[in-house]
């Protein structure tokens, strides 16, 4: 997961898009 995924916390289930 990407740093600002992980930050956000709501993109975790995402790839590394944001």
């Amino acid at each position: 997961y990407s740093e600002k995924g992980e930050a956000s916390g709501k993109n975790v289930t995402l790839p590394a898009v944001f």
